[in-house]
């Protein structure tokens, strides 16, 4: 059996697994939108916290006119900290899509590989590994970034609202949630974000568990197939061909 033989027999496999497998692409990126959406929203209440927290204007709570439209120059700067805050955060989540959106096309999650499977199987195409890392280094340094500019944040806007519009408890309640809502991604993305700088891993950032791309995607090597079969040397092994000149029978008597 030859090269070309192999590279039929793959080509063939791979279109008839391309529809399932697109099917299964569109549920996971569906999946993807939708919980990034939800984190949006989530982030959305938690950097504009000037706009969201509960807060006392004279003798009564602040309306949300009032506490957008307040003159004073401290006012004025935790605003603007909360929607440059609120924009470092959504550049990082469409950094997060882009990467789920490319680990999703061309990875597969395997049960019964490591998670680190990866980075072996990627030795012979340095231009997808160089993609991945690529996407890892963007993901965890948006990460880092958003952590920093959130704690900022957070210090900023509890001052200004607890030493000029301070409503007691109610004010204290709405700050721990907005920043409860939106700590627990933070912290998970950064662990994961970590991981897959320092170890060359594809894992999915978007779900409640992680989940591992460990294996390349049949359409994807069906592509590097075609593209360069000289490499297709290093994923399928020719079976020797045993001709009858080569066998030796010996007869005992």
């Amino acid at each position: 059996m030859d090269n070309k033989q192999i590279n039929k027999n793959d080509i063939k496999h791979t279109s008839s697994t391309s529809i399932i497998k697109i099917t299964e692409n569109r549920k996971e990126k569906m999946a993807t939108i939708f919980a990034l959406s939800l984190e949006a929203f989530k982030v959305f209440m938690a950097c504009l916290l000037s706009l969201f927290v509960s807060q006392k204007c004279n003798d009564h709570d602040c309306s949300l006119s009032e506490k957008f439209n307040e003159e004073t120059t401290y006012a004025r700067l935790v605003l603007t900290s909360n929607f440059i805050t609120l924009f470092v955060f959504l550049i990082g989540y469409n950094i997060e899509y882009m990467r789920e959106q490319f680990i999703i096309q061309n990875f597969n999650d395997n049960s019964k590989l490591p998670d680190n499977n990866i980075a072996s199987i990627l030795e012979p195409y340095p231009h997808i590994t160089k993609q991945l890392k690529m996407w890892n280094e963007r993901f965890y340094y948006m990460t880092v970034s958003s952590i920093g500019f959130g704690v900022s944040n957070f210090i900023v806007s509890g001052i200004f609202i607890c030493t000029t519009h301070y409503n007691g408890m109610r004010t204290v309640t709405s700050l721990v949630t907005n920043i409860l809502l939106v700590s627990n991604t933070v912290s998970s993305n950064y662990r994961i974000s970590n991981k897959c700088h320092n170890q060359l891993l594809a894992l999915s950032s978007s779900r409640l568990e992680p989940i591992s791309y460990n294996d390349i995607d049949k359409r994807l090597l069906g592509k590097l197939i075609l593209s360069n079969p000289e490499k297709n040397k290093k994923i399928n092994t020719p079976v020797p061909v045993v001709e009858p000149s080569d066998v030796q029978v010996n007869y005992v008597v």
